[in-house]
């Protein structure tokens, strides 16, 4: 399965990156989970392709551009009415094989720089790190975030950062100081008032690379999330 699955993707992979300029997104990249477990971490298999754009872009005319370039789209979910960022959601087939792609605006474009893997651009792990961490804290700045979200695979993407790249204390602390304005109390708060419980079910059913076949959420990645978080809060904003 993770072979055809990864098949699929570097096929619409190598078809939406040499077309960026004909797209009109020049400076698209790829980031969220995949990017993270295909050339950093490979720590899980990853299904969704995100890519995010550095300004403004048209979703509907997006939409219609993929078309023209071979890229097959099901369920498009394109939005652009001012209140959230833009975003372009879609099932892409390849073949037989349904790929969710979204096209995002991107908040925080150049904070980290870039990096290519053949065709690819992502960027270096610490922006993914960055974007990852700001899943579970929510988007924006001081009491203006909005937008968190619970997922068991934001969870666990984390722990595994925070456990072989770096602690989550650290990464904020080198970020902040850097002027990511990273808003620690409200990434506290989420991960304490986290329905740990609720999620076992998701996380079960998550598909892990060695050495994580065993892991439990209650057990080891509760436990080091909750960790970090107590000692955040010595940081504060």
């Amino acid at each position: 399965m993770t072979v055809t699955l990864y098949k699929a993707q570097d096929e619409l992979l190598d078809t939406i990156f040499p077309s960026l300029e004909k797209l009109g997104i020049p400076d698209a990249i790829l980031a969220g989970g995949t990017a993270l477990a295909r050339y950093y971490l490979k720590h899980r298999v990853s299904y969704d392709l995100d890519f995010f754009v550095g300004y403004a872009f048209n979703p509907e005319k997006l939409a219609v551009e993929l078309g023209k370039i071979g890229v097959r789209l099901e369920g498009v979910d394109a939005q652009s009415d001012g209140k959230w960022a833009r975003q372009l959601h879609a099932n892409a087939m390849v073949g037989e094989q349904m790929i969710k792609v979204s096209f995002i605006e991107d908040l925080y474009a150049d904070i980290w720089p870039r990096k290519q893997f053949g065709l690819v651009v992502t960027e270096e792990i610490g922006g993914l790190y960055h974007r990852k961490l700001r899943t579970i804290s929510g988007t924006g700045y001081g009491k203006e975030v909005q937008g968190a979200r619970q997922t068991a695979r934001d969870l666990f993407d984390v722990y595994v950062l925070n456990g072989q790249i770096e602690s989550v204390e650290k990464f904020l602390a080198h970020a902040n100081a850097h002027g990511a304005n990273f808003p620690i109390d409200a990434l506290c708060a989420n991960t304490f008032s986290m329905p740990w419980i609720d999620l076992i079910n998701e996380f079960e059913n998550l598909v892990f690379l060695p050495p994580f076949e065993n892991l439990s959420l209650i057990g080891d990645v509760k436990p080091a999330l909750v960790e970090q978080a107590l000692a955040l809060q010595e940081i504060g904003n």
